[in-house]
Order: C-alpha cells, then sequence, then structure tokens
C-alpha cells in the first residue's frame, strides 16, 4: 500500500462512515455478484446504485439486494452524470466509486478505508498487470505527459475507476465533472490541481467481465480536450503563457533573422507570428482573472 505522504496516523475509517456509488449499464452479468462481495464484507456500507437507463435485467438484479439503495436514470445520461447523482444522494462523510463489471474487489474498499482518514482524496494506483494497462500503454503515457505539463505535478494513475473522496470536498466541483467519459480524469485533475490530499493504495484490477464501449482514439482526445478545459478554468496561465511566449519570441527572431540576413526588413509573417502571441497572452490573463473570480464563489 502506497500514500502520497509518511504513515498513517489516523485511525482506518469505519465502513459506516462510507458510501459508495456505482454507476451501472447493461451490467446485469456483473452487478449481482458485485453487490453480493461488498454486503457480505462490509454489511455497514450504504451503497448506491444508479441504473442509467439500461435494457438488460440490471433493475431486477439490484432490487433483489433490499439494503442496496437504486436510483433509475430514465434516460442513459453517462457514466459521469451517474456518479454525481449517486454522490447526490449519499448520507456518509466519504464517497468511494466502484466499478459494475468485476474489475474492482471488496479488498480494495478495505484499503481505501485504511488511509482514508488522512486524505481529501484516495485513487487506487493500477499495477501494470491490471486488466487493460498494456493495451491502452501509448494513450496512457501521452495522457499523463499532457497532465504533467499543465499540472506541474507527477499523475500517477490519471483514471482509475477506484477513488475516494471526502464529500464536503468533491461536492464543490460536481458542476464540472463531465457527464461521460473522464469522469475519473478530471477528478485526479481537480484533486491535484487545487492542492488536496491524495493518497494513492496499491490495486490489482481483474478482468472486465463483459465489452467495454470505450474507443481510446475517440475517448483519448475527449480526455485531453477536458484536461486543457479544466486547467484553463484554474490556472490558464500554465497553458497560455508558454504558447504565447513561444509565438513572440519564435517570431520575433525568425523577423530578425530574415531581416539581417536578407536585407529585406521584417517579414509579414514574422510580424503576424508576434501580434498572435500578444493576443493569446492577453486573452491569458484575461482568463486568469476571469479563474480568480470563479474560484472565490465556490470555493
Amino acid at each position: 500500500m502506497e500514500t502520497s505522504c509518511g504513515s498513517v496516523t489516523r485511525s482506518p475509517l469505519q465502513p459506516s462512515e462510507a458510501s459508495v456509488v456505482i454507476a451501472c449499464f447493461n451490467e446485469a452479468g456483473t452487478i449481482g455478484p458485485t453487490l453480493d462481495g461488498l454486503l457480505a464484507n462490509f454489511p455497514n456500507l450504504e451503497i448506491i446504485v444508479v441504473d442509467d437507463g439500461s435494457t438488460d435485467d440490471c433493475m431486477g438484479e439490484i432490487e433483489q439486494r433490499r439494503s442496496v439503495i437504486l436510483i433509475r436514470n430514465n434516460q442513459n445520461r453517462g457514466q459521469g452524470a451517474s456518479l454525481v447523482t449517486g454522490m447526490k444522494h449519499a448520507t456518509r462523510p466519504y464517497v468511494i466509486w466502484y466499478d459494475a463489471d468485476g474489475q474492482h474487489t471488496p479488498e480494495m474498499v478495505a484499503k481505501v478505508l485504511a488511509v482514508q482518514a488522512d486524505f481529501d482524496c484516495v485513487i487506487g494506483l493500477r499495477s501494470r498487470h491490471s486488466d487493460g494497462m498494456r493495451q491502452r500503454r501509448l494513450g496512457r503515457w501521452l495522457l499523463h505527459v499532457v497532465a504533467r505539463i499543465i499540472t506541474g505535478a507527477k499523475v500517477r494513475d490519471l483514471n482509475s475507476g477506484l477513488r475516494s473522496f471526502r464529500r464536503e470536498v468533491i461536492c464543490k466541483y460536481w458542476h464540472l465533472i463531465p457527464n461521460r467519459f473522464s469522469a475519473s480524469t478530471v477528478t485526479t485533475i481537480l484533486m491535484i490541481e487545487r492542492g488536496f490530499r491524495v493518497g494513492w493504495v496499491d490495486i490489482d484490477v481483474q478482468p472486465r467481465i463483459g465489452h467495454s464501449s470505450l474507443s481510446q482514439m475517440r475517448d483519448g482526445w475527449r480526455a485531453l480536450a477536458l484536461i486543457v478545459h479544466l486547467v484553463t478554468l484554474f490556472h490558464p496561465m500554465r497553458f497560455f503563457f508558454p504558447l504565447a511566449v513561444s509565438l513572440i519570441v519564435g517570431g520575433a527572431c525568425y523577423g530578425l533573422v530574415r531581416a539581417i540576413f536578407a536585407g529585406r526588413g521584417i517579414p509579414d509573417l514574422a510580424v503576424l507570428v508576434v501580434l498572435t502571441g500578444i493576443q493569446i497572452l492577453l486573452f491569458g490573463l484575461v482568463s486568469d482573472q476571469i479563474s480568480a473570480i470563479r474560484k472565490e464563489k465556490f470555493e
């Protein structure tokens, strides 16, 4: 088990202090065993399942477990929207995200509970042998590089699905969690970007039962766009300043070199590039002021 700082100093959380939120869409074959494992190991845990407009017998499987809180979406709204809905209905001070497809196990919840009291957020750190890690290596590497450049921090596992939060912390950012893919990516960036205490626990994700609806190309580009969007909300100058300086310096150097060696004055292209860089810099400064106002509003 790994954490982001030192040894654990507080007692482990009791299951009665946490709510598990599960977003479920057409997982009739796995949701029953998933819930049985949690109920057998943590009878005092509040378990909330959001059925995201499933067309199979998910609801029937969930309703058989009467202690489980069932919330039904009339239409498919996406994993992120379902997780937010579940967290809004949670009554415990901590919330844990848990997959319905058999990839997570009760032992992972026990690891989270053991360290959660010391952190605002705890994220499962998947091993290299976890299901899907090798197949998605290139996409994961690219996302991590972008996240590190923009946030200035090393992100150990950007989009692990197993994570927990202090409810009073994550509730401030519900409106920033996307309805569909990348809810995990966005919340990781949020917690690190805003300086919250983030802990990590080692997990070995089990093979998924059923077919994944994710597309590496489509959802990878969507995740990149979300990272840029998120950072421009909180630290716009980290994105705009390097871009602006690169254009201004590059355009100025190009213009001077052409003017000196060609003897025809500064070319129009160089002027255009420099002016574009200045405009981006000014836009970044305005965005930074807007970001400061937003922080005051909900923080």
